[in-house]
């Protein structure tokens, strides 16, 4: 079934002010480029440019080249983000409600009754399922796990003993929960495993990207904390406690026992390191590639390797970059001393 929405009802939907209205019907939302007369585009970070769209939506009242539809909106991101949850309620489709007849379900798990349980699914002892939680084919929960309200499990995901989700948990394939963490001591022998006998726990709304992996504690919990996202290939080690609403962006890694503040975004391939109690305050900001070694306070910009607060790394790199210059100047200067030395008979000093 096709949706399709006024341009009065699409500006209510998004919160957005008619500039320039028209009698189109619109049916989904497209980029600018590519946009039908019967679409809807939103310009996010650049001035509008000619579009097929029926519909426009930016930020300002600039002029919109055509005679398309026009809205405003205050913040075009989250308008986005809600135009599309409304033309695409369901982007990847669900198994239907009850448990798939090739499902594994133990005797002592409680599923409830609008539970969805793809084919292949494994249910553990002991473990609890909440309302309209869905498993796709696949995933495999151990024992004495509980999930939450709403959750979305898709294929291949692991969730292994005495884990918790919180309502409307989001876990994309591959994702691995309560992996032993990476425990050991030395001795004569050779390496000793010390067991990893915690839990982990994600709080509500928590997201976590394809092929990511948050190891279970040694003792008590390694904890994910409400409304945080974690993206793709990000490794969560064991004990690390992070606050809420954090933002951890793909090929991080995060150490063992490491604590994290509330809003912290993390960027891209940058790396906490583990063992040594490192903790990060509320809002700050990890920039890409950075090599964290110590603990800084709250709404830090921390970047580089070994990271350090960002604008004295920036000065740093600046400063690299007038290197070649000052190398050229010094054997210029070294040249005319020598030039002068010769002219007036002084000796040269032996160099070391």
């Amino acid at each position: 079934m096709t949706l399709s929405v006024s341009v009065a009802d699409f500006a209510r939907l998004i919160d957005g002010q008619v500039v320039r209205s028209s009698p189109v019907a619109i049916t989904g939302v497209a980029d600018p480029e590519t946009a039908q007369a019967d679409q809807a585009t939103f310009f996010l970070e650049r001035l509008p440019t000619p579009t097929g769209a029926g519909l426009v939506i930016t930020q300002t009242k600039q002029d919109c080249p055509g005679t398309a539809a026009h809205i405003t909106v205050a913040q075009p991101r989250v308008a986005f983000a809600y135009a599309l949850a409304h033309f695409h309620p369901e982007p990847i489709k669900r198994p239907p409600v009850g448990i798939h007849p090739q499902a594994l379900v133990h005797p002592t798990a409680t599923i409830h009754p609008t539970a969805c349980l793809g084919a292949g699914s494994y249910v553990g002892a002991g473990t609890t399922i909440g309302a309209e939680t869905v498993l796709f084919p696949g995933v495999y929960l151990g024992d004495s796990v509980t999930v939450g309200r709403g959750c979305l499990l898709y294929p291949q995901v692991v969730v292994l003993d005495r884990g918790v989700l919180g309502d409307r948990v989001i876990l994309h394939p591959g994702v691995v929960i309560g992996g032993d963490g990476f425990g050991f001591t030395s001795t004569p022998q050779g390496q000793l495993k010390v067991p990893q006998v915690g839990r982990v726990v994600l709080e509500d709304d928590v997201e976590i990207g394809a092929n990511s992996t948050v190891d279970r504690a040694t003792l008590r919990e390694t904890r994910i904390g409400r409304g945080s996202k974690l993206d793709n290939l990000v490794m969560i080690g064991h004990n690390v406690q992070m606050g809420q609403d954090c933002l951890v962006v793909s090929q991080s890694g995060i150490g063992g026992s490491t604590k994290l503040g509330d809003r912290i975004i993390v960027a891209a391939q940058s790396g906490i390191a583990s063992m040594t109690h490192i903790e990060i305050g509320a809002d700050s900001v990890i920039y890409g590639r950075a090599g964290v070694h110590k603990s800084f306070p709250s709404g830090s910009q921390i970047a580089g390797f070994p990271a350090q607060d960002r604008l004295r790394e920036r000065r740093q790199q600046v400063s690299l970059t007038k290197v070649p210059e000052l190398l050229k100047e010094m054997r210029e200067l070294q040249k005319r001393v020598q030039d002068l030395e010769q002219a007036q008979g002084i000796p040269r000093t032996p160099q070391a």
